[in-house]
């Protein structure tokens, strides 16, 4: 009997490893794969530079080593995992800030180009100055505007009357008024009435932080889409072992993920990386993809390249989809 991180001889009387510390019979599951305390998992020993090169240059190895046994010979997948998203999203914060400044002019100017309409038609029908003949050219040119508007979804949030609703919010009318004059109904459900709600808000902020919050989102979304990920493997090669193999090979994997993405971002800091170097960075993804599920589940090149295509499928059929929509939702709630 001998260690399986370690390999040196052990009398079978050995709970530990005398030599690493590690447990001598583990099998691995979801319960020893979480077994480290949160505060280890941001802990950044001499394993994370031994593991560093492996998993830019090794597809799979890494994964494969954790499973043979080398807990303690490198860094724990989840601890990769949460090291490499604090750093890429640290650098990813740095490029949305100018992004979320637009989006929020974007957004307010919209907001302001309705009510800028609704006045100008409030004022015509008062005026008793301008002509019949000015006013249809007037309303003409405002239907235009008016049309242009719902051509341009970003300019046209919510169909109600800026005025009334600013005058309500001027004379500190009760929210249920503001809600009715927007368009909520009395036998509208919770739900819809919750979402009304939101969406008041979204008007009297004028879309401030909308897309910052978005952003703050993302994380959650992987949260739960990377045991998703590792679920469709387990259903793609369900013999290779249990469903915490799956899950530490979708860690390593998405560790590589941030790690690449943050170096790209490093690289964008200095210079522009021109798109025929994007192309080839995103042609290298998918390689590595395929050369990673191949070191790892061993199987044969026909069928490894089949399953690549359906697990790239699947994911961005389905898996993209509701990680989006979770995002979405999350976010609407949050704001």
């Amino acid at each position: 009997m001998q260690c399986k991180n370690c390999n040196i001889a052990l009398n079978r009387k050995f709970k530990y490893c005398p030599e690493c510390g590690q447990k001598t019979t583990e099998d691995l599951t979801i319960k020893v794969l979480f077994s480290n305390t949160l505060s280890n998992y941001f802990s950044v020993d001499a394993r994370f530079f031994k593991s560093f090169l492996p998993l830019l240059y090794k597809p799979g190895f890494l994964a494969t080593k954790f499973v043979e046994g080398k807990r303690l010979t490198y860094l724990h997948p989840a601890q990769f995992y949460l090291f490499s998203s604090v750093i890429f999203f640290f650098l990813f914060s740095f490029i949305t800030r100018e992004q979320q400044e637009k989006f929020d002019s974007s957004v307010k100017d919209s907001f302001e180009h309705k009510i800028d309409l609704d006045t100008l038609n409030n004022r015509i029908k008062l005026s008793e100055k301008v002509s019949e003949a000015d006013k249809k050219s007037i309303d003409s040119i405002v239907a235009l505007k008016k049309s242009e508007a719902v051509k341009n979804p970003e300019s046209n949030f919510m169909n109600f009357e800026s005025k009334k609703i600013d005058s309500l919010i001027a004379a500190n009318a009760p929210e249920n008024d503001i809600l009715k004059e927007i368009g909520l109904k009395e036998s509208d459900s919770k739900f819809t009435k919750y979402i009304y709600t939101k969406l008041l808000k979204l008007y009297l902020k004028k879309g401030s932080g909308l897309l910052e919050s978005f952003y703050n989102t993302i994380p959650i979304s992987l949260f739960f889409l990377l045991p998703l990920f590792a679920f469709i493997l387990k259903l793609l090669f369900y013999k290779k072992g249990p469903y915490a193999y799956n899950l530490v090979f979708s860690f390593y994997l998405f560790s590589f993920f941030f790690t690449l993405f943050s170096i790209v971002i490093g690289i964008n800091f200095i210079a522009q990386i021109p798109n025929w170097l994007l192309t080839i960075i995103w042609l290298g993804l998918g390689l590595y993809i395929f050369l990673s599920i191949l070191k790892f589940y061993k199987q044969g090149w026909f069928m490894i390249t089949l399953k690549t295509f359906l697990l790239l499928f699947l994911f961005t059929i389905v898996l993209l989809p509701i990680s989006l929509i979770t995002v979405a939702f999350v976010t609407l709630i949050t704001y």
